[in-house]
C-alpha cells in the first residue's frame, strides 16, 4: 500500500471521502511535477493530507478538519496554508479546462469570421491531414488546445484575415508563442492541398458575389382575339379607390315623412306640414318665472311666440274651438319673459321655491330691508344663485340656543314661585347696614 493512500485511509472515515480524495491526490500530483509552474517544495509532504481536507470540503460532511489536517501533514502552519492554496488553485484550473473546451464554433463566432459552416469544414479537414501526419499528437487537453487554435490562426492566414493575431490566442487559452508558431510552420507544409482547395473556393465566391444578378421577364401568353380586341378598343385601367360616400337624398315631394328613418342627414332636408300635433317651438331659452309677474297680464297673443301665434291661426281656421278650450290650449304653464328687441333673451338663474316660500322663522332679523333705489334697479334682474349675504359667517354668535333658553326660563318662573310661596332662604342671614353712617346696624 503506498504512503498516500494510507494516510488517506487513516484520515477519512467515509467511503465518498476516501474516493473524492483519491481524485484529487492524482490530479494534484500531475498539476505539481515539477516543470509545470506549481511545484509545492517542502509542501509536498502533506500533500495527500491537503487532498482529504479538500475533499472533505468539496462534499460539505465535515469528515477531515483543517487542524487534523494540518497536524497529520508534519507542516508547519503557514507552510501548510501556502500548500492548500496552491492546491486549490491547480484543481480550480484543472476543472476550468474539463468544462471548457475548445471548439472551432466559439472560436469563429468570438472572432467574427463570416461563412461559419463552410469554414469549420475546412479546418476539420486541416486537422485531420494534420494528425495523419504524423507531425503532431494529442497527449493531453493542452495539446488539443494547442492544436485546435493552431489550425484556427492558419485557416485565417490562408483566408488572409490579418486582424485575427497570435496574441488573440495566446492569453485567453495559456498558450506559448513558440508552440503556436511550430504548428503553424508544420501545416503550411503538410496541409497545402488543403489550402489550395480553400483559395480556390474563395475565388470562385468572390467571382459568383461580383456577377450582377440579371431578372427575365416573361411576358404573359395572350391569343390573338384578345390583343385585337385590344387593339381595337382600348380600356382605362382605373385604380382601387373607396367605394362612393355620396348617399341619393330623397327629394321633398317624393319621400314620406312618416317613412323617412330619423337620420340627421335626412331631416335637414325633408319638409314637414305643419299641423296641431306638430307645433314649431322658437330655439330660445325659456325663463321661468314663478308667482305673479307683472309681465303675465300681458295677452296670450303678445307672449306666444311667432310660430305659436301662427299654428293657434291655423287651428282657429281649421276647426271651431269654444273660448275655455282655446284658452286652455294656448295659455302655457310656464310665463315666458321675451324682449321686443333681442332675437334671444338674456340667460338668467332659475329661482326654486324652497327659496321662495322659506318660512319667516329662518330669515336673520339683522338683516337691513333693501332701499327703494335697489329695488328698482333689481327688479328687472333675477338675484344670483350664488348670492351670499355679507357677514353671513358672524350671524351665529347673535344668537342663543332655542333649548337652553327655554329651559333658562322654566327655571327663573320656578324660583319666583317658590320665593313668593317661602321667601327668600338667606334672607335671614343677610345683616341690615346702614347706608349712612357705612356701618353695620347692631341688634
Amino acid at each position: 500500500m503506498a504512503p498516500e493512500d494510507k494516510t488517506l485511509r487513516a484520515l477519512c472515515h467515509k467511503p465518498e471521502t476516501l474516493a473524492k480524495a483519491r481524485t484529487l491526490l492524482r490530479t494534484a500530483k500531475a498539476k505539481t511535477r515539477p516543470g509545470s509552474g506549481h511545484e509545492l517544495g517542502d509542501g509536498i509532504i502533506g500533500l495527500s493530507a491537503i487532498c482529504a481536507y479538500v475533499a472533505s470540503l468539496e462534499l460539505d460532511n465535515d469528515d477531515v478538519t483543517e487542524s487534523v489536517a494540518q497536524i497529520t501533514s508534519c507542516l508547519a502552519p503557514k507552510i501548510f496554508a501556502n500548500t492548500l492554496n496552491t492546491v486549490r488553485a491547480v484543481l480550480t484550473s484543472s476543472d476550468f479546462d474539463a468544462t471548457n473546451k475548445v471548439k472551432y464554433e466559439d472560436l469563429i463566432v468570438t472572432h467574427k469570421v463570416l461563412k461559419g459552416d463552410l469554414v469549420v469544414g475546412w479546418m476539420n479537414e486541416a486537422e485531420e491531414t494534420l494528425l495523419k501526419s504524423g507531425e503532431v499528437r494529442i497527449k493531453s487537453k493542452a495539446d488539443e488546445t494547442l492544436v485546435k487554435c493552431s489550425v484556427f490562426y492558419w485557416t485565417a492566414q490562408v483566408l488572409s484575415l490579418t486582424r485575427i493575431k497570435p496574441q488573440h490566442l495566446i492569453a485567453p487559452y495559456s498558450i506559448e508563442l513558440d508552440d503556436l508558431q511550430d504548428v503553424v510552420q508544420v501545416m503550411n507544409s503538410v496541409c497545402s492541398a488543403v489550402s489550395d482547395r480553400i483559395k480556390v473556393e474563395v475565388n470562385r465566391l468572390k467571382a459568383a458575389a461580383r456577377q450582377p444578378k440579371t431578372k427575365q421577364h416573361i411576358p404573359p401568353a395572350t391569343s390573338s382575339k384578345a390583343t385585337t380586341a385590344k387593339t381595337a378598343t382600348p380600356s382605362k385601367t382605373k385604380t382601387p379607390s373607396k367605394p362612393s360616400l355620396k348617399r341619393s337624398l330623397p327629394t321633398p315631394s317624393v319621400a314620406d315623412p312618416e317613412s323617412v328613418t330619423p337620420s340627421k342627414r335626412r331631416v335637414v332636408f325633408v319638409q314637414r306640414v305643419e299641423t296641431a300635433d306638430t307645433v314649431l317651438q322658437t330655439p330660445v331659452k325659456k325663463r321661468r318665472v314663478y308667482g305673479t309677474h307683472p309681465l303675465s297680464s300681458r295677452s296670450p297673443e303678445a307672449s306666444m311666440p311667432a310660430s305659436s301665434a301662427r299654428t293657434q291661426h291655423l287651428n282657429s281656421s281649421d276647426t271651431p274651438v269654444d273660448g275655455s278650450e282655446h284658452a286652455t290650449s294656448t295659455v302655457a304653464p310656464e310665463c315666458v319673459d321675451f324682449t321686443s328687441s333681442a332675437v334671444t333673451p338674456r340667460r338668467s338663474t332659475r329661482r326654486s321655491v324652497n327659496q321662495l316660500e322659506a318660512p319667516t322663522s329662518q330669515v336673520t332679523n339683522e338683516q337691513q330691508e333693501p332701499s327703494d333705489d335697489e329695488d328698482e334697479e333689481d327688479g328687472g334682474l333675477p338675484r344670483s344663485k350664488h348670492f351670499r349675504p355679507p357677514f353671513i359667517d358672524r350671524d351665529q354668535w347673535f344668537r342663543q340656543d332655542p333649548k337652553v333658553d327655554r329651559e333658562w326660563k322654566m327655571a327663573e318662573a320656578y324660583k319666583q314661585k317658590m320665593v313668593d310661596a317661602y321667601g327668600y332662604p338667606l334672607a335671614r342671614l343677610r345683616p341690615a347696614f346702614d347706608w349712612k353712617t357705612a356701618s353695620p346696624v347692631s341688634s
